[in-house]
Order: structure tokens, then C-alpha cells, then sequence
């Protein structure tokens, strides 16, 4: 797959996708997952992705996101 061919996949997807670090800071979502948040996508860049989850679940999140950037 070539760089066009991932950044067409990206844009035009129906699903709700997001580029994160492991820190949990969105880089960058796609225009599906703006619109399913009501927000603009160049709004959720910076934030943490936890912050959109759930209050509920949010411990949790944390603790995979956690195991992940441990390599477990």
C-alpha cells in the first residue's frame, strides 16, 4: 500500500478512525470520526483519546493504553 493509497483509505473510510501515540494524544482522526464526535477533526489533534471515552470507563482505557505502551 502506498502512502496515496493509506491517505485516500483514511479520508474516504466510513469507519471511525484515529491516529494516536501511546501517550494517548490523537494525531490525527478522519473526517467519519469528527462527524460521529459533532466536532471538527482539526479540534481533536492534542487531545487524549481518553478523554473521549466514557466517564465510566475511562480507568480502564487507561490501564490497557498503559500495558500497551509497556509492550505486554
Amino acid at each position: 500500500m502506498t502512502e496515496s493509497d493509506f491517505e485516500r483509505f483514511f479520508l474516504l473510510s466510513s469507519e471511525l478512525l484515529c491516529i494516536a501515540g501511546l501517550d494517548g494524544i490523537i494525531r490525527r482522526v478522519n473526517p467519519a470520526l469528527s462527524e460521529h464526535l459533532d466536532r471538527e477533526a482539526a479540534e481533536l489533534p492534542g487531545l487524549s483519546f481518553v478523554d473521549l471515552v466514557h466517564p465510566g470507563d475511562r480507568h480502564h482505557v487507561a490501564g490497557c493504553l498503559g500495558l500497551l505502551s509497556d509492550g505486554d
